[in-house]
């Protein structure tokens, strides 16, 4: 994955990052949502994800759902 990365250009390094990012949020909140709804740094971590502009509209409806955008 890191050699795949490298190759990458900054903005599509930083837009893989920010889907791959909001991947693992929307899968742990499927799995076990307490732990993404009522943690302070899980909900940090996703309004971080939320506000990077190449963020998916998933993870902007989650953090929406959250009260935290």
């Amino acid at each position: 994955m890191r050699r795949q990365n490298s190759l990458l250009s900054g903005s599509a390094r930083t837009i893989h990052g920010t889907t791959s990012s909001a991947r693992v949020l929307l899968r742990a909140d499927s799995i076990a949502p307490a732990e993404i709804r009522f943690r302070p740094a899980a909900r940090e971590v996703v309004v971080q994800v939320a506000r990077d502009p190449g963020a998916p509209p998933t993870i902007t409806q989650l953090a929406i759902g959250l009260g935290v955008l």
